[in-house]
C-alpha cells in the first residue's frame, strides 16, 4: 500500500489495526505479517511479527518513534495451529500498546511518546523484506483511533444478520461523522440438492384402502 500520511501517525494520535491470520505448524519462522517503516535503515515505524517458532509460537508488535522503541509479545502461545486468530493492536497514545487476541486483551506495554509521521515507507502486507511472511491474513483495517474492548470483542463476534454502522473521521483536532448506514450479512444460500429422488410405485390394492378405477364421491 502507497505511503500516505494518513498511515503515519502524528503526536497525541491513537489508531488501531485488526486482521486475521492463519498459520500451519511448522511454518512459521516470525517474519512480519505487516511492517510501515522508514526507508532509512534504523527506524521501524510499526510492525507485527510473528508467529515466532522460536518462542513459542507468539505474536510481536513494535512500535518505533525513531528515539524510543516498545513491543508486546502475545502471552498466548501456539498461535501456528492452522487456524484462524483475530488480533487488535490499539495504541492508546501516551498510555500503552496493547493487544487482542480473539477477542479478548493478551498483553499491554508502555506506549512511547513520540511521532511516527517520519515513517515514509509503503505499508507491506505479508512482505518482511528479507522474506515473505508464511501464513494467510484477512480483512486487514486500519482505524485512526482507539477501539475500546468492546468494540474488539464485538469485532471478533460479528456474525450473520442485520447491523448499522457510522463512520468517524478526525485529523486530531476536528471530528466529522456519517450518516447511519444498514447493512446485512446474509447467510449463504444452501447448496442445490442433486441427489435423484428414491420413488417406490405400489399397486392399488383394498388392503392398501385403494382401487384402480373405484371412483370415490
Amino acid at each position: 500500500i502507497p505511503d500516505a500520511d494518513a498511515l503515519d501517525f502524528g503526536v497525541g494520535m491513537d489508531f488501531t489495526i485488526s486482521l486475521w491470520f492463519k498459520v500451519a505448524a511448522g511454518s512459521a519462522i516470525g517474519d512480519e505479517m505487516f511492517e510501515k517503516q522508514r526507508t532509512a535503515a534504523g527506524f521501524v515505524g510499526y510492525q507485527l511479527r510473528g508467529p515466532e517458532s522460536d518462542v513459542s509460537n507468539t505474536i510481536r508488535y513494535q512500535i518505533d518513534d525513531n528515539v524510543l522503541q516498545t513491543a508486546v509479545r502475545s502471552t498466548t502461545t501456539g498461535l501456528a495451529d492452522d487456524k484462524w486468530h483475530h488480533v487488535v493492536l490499539v495504541r492508546y497514545y501516551g498510555d500503552n500498546v496493547t493487544m487482542f487476541i480473539d477477542g479478548e486483551w493478551d498483553a499491554s506495554t508502555a506506549d512511547v511518546t513520540g511521532s511516527l509521521a517520519p515513517n515514509d515507507g509503503d505499508l507491506l502486507l505479508c512482505d518482511g523484506g528479507s522474506s515473505d511472511y508464511a501464513g494467510k491474513i484477512d480483512d486487514f483495517v486500519i482505524w485512526n483511533e482507539s477501539l475500546t474492548p468492546k468494540q474488539v470483542a464485538d469485532l471478533y463476534n460479528i456474525s450473520f444478520g442485520n447491523y448499522k454502522m457510522t463512520v468517524n473521521v478526525t485529523d486530531g483536532t476536528a471530528k466529522n461523522t456519517s450518516g447511519l448506514w444498514n447493512f446485512t450479512i446474509g447467510i449463504p444460500p444452501s447448496p442445490t440438492d442433486k441427489t435423484a429422488p428414491n420413488i417406490n410405485f405400489t399397486n392399488p390394492t383394498p388392503e392398501n384402502d385403494s382401487t384402480l378405477g373405484t371412483p370415490y364421491f
